[in-house]
């Protein structure tokens, strides 16, 4: 564990104060990809993780700054955001929770790299590469201001793709994407949740690809999530890990 300050949950450990811990999760993003997997799924199946999230659960000021920072996203799952250093670092939980997601998000890159590992249930995605013979997509530079909860669209033209690999991953599984990786999320038909470190930010746009001459769908502000609402989803995430 050298990579790690001392305030990192210690291996059969728990963690003493949920914030040091928090911000010591941070510490990964400075790691290669394979060793935040290695961790990111330790905290996993060690049950590490449901006693920080009840550590979190009873400090006032820290579930009031997670919520802060916290909302539902306009593609149906909730974005818990646990510790962020941006544009460095930043720890989070996607919680699947609600019923009959039918919005699929369009295939798309990042501005940085993350790891990530499955709590509970299942995560599945497609991941595309750039392919001559491929089908034509109409391309998006997407740019959003931190914060903001807004997304401006440029039209940049037309690009051919083709799916290279599919991956489905169950409860104590990780993986990894580099900013480059054009792939789409299919959103879980159960409740699931993912612990997700995303790592420093190396531009300011994204890629998204819509089916030819089609615009990406238009969505809503994130709407934001209260401290009870935080609370709850927290304990759902708890009692589905036991």
């Amino acid at each position: 564990m050298g990579h790690y300050p001392e305030f990192f949950i210690p291996p059969n450990g728990q963690p003493s104060d949920p914030a040091s811990t928090l911000t010591g999760m941070l510490v990964l993003a400075n790691t290669p990809t394979s060793e935040q997997r290695k961790e990111l799924t330790r905290i996993a199946q060690e049950g590490l993780l449901t006693a920080l999230l009840a550590s979190i659960n009873l400090d006032d000021q820290l579930i009031a700054e997670i919520a802060l920072a916290s909302f539902r996203h306009p593609l149906g799952f909730d974005k818990i955001v646990l510790a962020s250093r941006y544009p460095e670092a930043q720890v989070r939980l996607h919680l699947w929770r609600h019923a009959n997601v039918t919005n699929v998000e369009h295939i798309h890159d990042h501005r940085y790299a993350f790891s990530s590992v499955v709590l509970v249930g299942s995560m599945q995605a497609k991941i595309y590469a750039p392919h001559d013979s491929g089908p034509s997509f109409s391309e998006f530079i997407e740019t959003s201001e931190p914060g903001s909860g807004t997304w401006k669209m440029s039209p940049n033209g037309t690009t051919t793709i083709a799916c290279t690999k599919s991956i489905y991953l169950v409860s104590g599984q990780a993986y990894s994407m580099t900013p480059e990786s054009l792939h789409q999320v299919i959103p879980p038909s159960e409740f699931s949740a993912t612990l997700l470190l995303e790592n420093r930010h190396l531009r300011k746009s994204t890629r998204v690809l819509a089916p030819l001459g089609e615009m990406p769908n238009r969505m809503p502000q994130h709407v934001a999530m209260n401290e009870f609402e935080v609370r709850r989803a927290l304990c759902e995430l708890i009692n589905a890990i036991k």
